[in-house]
């Protein structure tokens, strides 16, 4: 076995020591301008193969940091948390000041490694309720200063590939793994009390809507489709995520501003837009932790964006000849200017 193989394995096999039917092994292959490659594995070792067969035709590599329980990859699609990954940036931290606040925290991480340009680190945990996990993943995240992504199906880029984000590119590899250190969430959530961690954010108060939506659901799907980019509006309105098939991030207020323009357009009312964010996956946007202000003021705006622009051309009766250059008296109708 390669080296590169080596560590694209030990990532994979730490990460999913059991995969089977209900617990997958995710690869992804992203490129720019190029449809996302997904496959799914019940065996680590064909899962490393397959991420540096990948890599080596381009694509960036990546590897779920959760099972996956159907060959789709949304967070529906995630039974349970097994790992809490960190993205670290050593422009904005280094990294080894979070090994060591992870370390006095009683927290050192299960696996360690370069990213190409940047860190990862894992800590592997007790398999646990996805909502559960988050809330305290998040937490994690802003005590460490990772890039603020706690998705429970977030792909990391795999070790042993390279990171084709920069020329020259850098490659990724492990530098530490003790898969003994595996803890619980309460644990997890324990120490980010003892060491003052930032809360996650709280769900906000949402508007109370009737149970009926007043209209028909799939006329309007029918007219956002019609629309240009309308299938990744509905997309983003089925599953609550941004961005589900890119590597490119964008921000939770972007996919809203998307979304409810492309529901003004299809001639939704404040009414069902409402209701569609109370009831359907896309209230788990900013809406989520903004709250109805936020959305209220997104609506407005989206409603003067999207409004037919005024056609402030001059309107000439059929019936009358066009007035010559030079001669600023405009006929009318009945009047004699002589």
């Amino acid at each position: 076995m390669d080296a590169r193989l080596y560590h694209a394995h030990t990532l994979i096999s730490t990460l999913h020591p059991a995969p089977h039917a209900g617990a997958l092994v995710e690869i992804t292959g992203l490129m720019p301008k190029t449809t996302p490659v997904k496959r799914y594995f019940t065996q680590a070792d064909l899962a490393a193969e397959f991420a540096l067969e990948l890599n080596a035709n381009g694509y960036s590599s990546f590897v779920n940091t959760n099972p996956r329980d159907k060959f789709s990859s949304f967070e529906a699609d995630v039974p349970y948390v097994t790992a809490l990954a960190l993205d670290l940036q050593p422009e904005r931290v280094p990294i080894d000041t979070v090994l060591t606040n992870l370390t006095n925290a009683r927290l050192p991480p299960s696996v360690v490694g370069i990213s190409g340009f940047g860190y990862h680190a894992y800590l592997l945990v007790e398999p646990c309720e996805t909502m559960r996990a988050k809330s305290v993943w998040e937490r994690l995240c802003k005590w460490t200063v990772s890039d603020p992504i706690f998705s429970v199906n977030r792909i990391m880029r795999c070790a042993g590939t390279a990171n084709l984000k920069r020329k020259p590119p850098a490659w990724c590899y492990l530098t530490g793994v003790d898969a003994t250190r595996r803890y619980t969430v309460d644990f997890v959530e324990q120490r980010m009390n003892a060491v003052g961690a930032p809360e996650a954010r709280k769900e906000s108060d949402g508007i109370r809507v009737p149970e009926d939506p007043g209209m028909d659901l799939l006329a309007l799907r029918k007219r956002i489709s019609e629309q240009p980019g309308g299938e990744g509006i509905l997309l983003i309105m089925d599953t609550g995520e941004r961005n589900a098939y890119s590597e490119k991030q964008i921000s939770r207020s972007e996919a809203d501003w998307a979304v409810i323009c492309a529901l003004v357009r299809a001639n939704a009312s404040d009414e069902v837009i409402h209701w569609l964010y109370e009831k359907t996956n896309i209230r788990l946007l900013k809406y989520h932790s903004a709250g109805k202000r936020y959305l209220h003021r997104t609506i407005e705006a989206a409603r003067r964006a999207t409004a037919e622009k005024p056609d402030r051309r001059p309107v000439r009766s059929p019936d009358l000849p066009p007035t010559p250059r030079g001669n600023t008296t405009r006929s009318i109708v009945g009047y004699d200017p002589s």
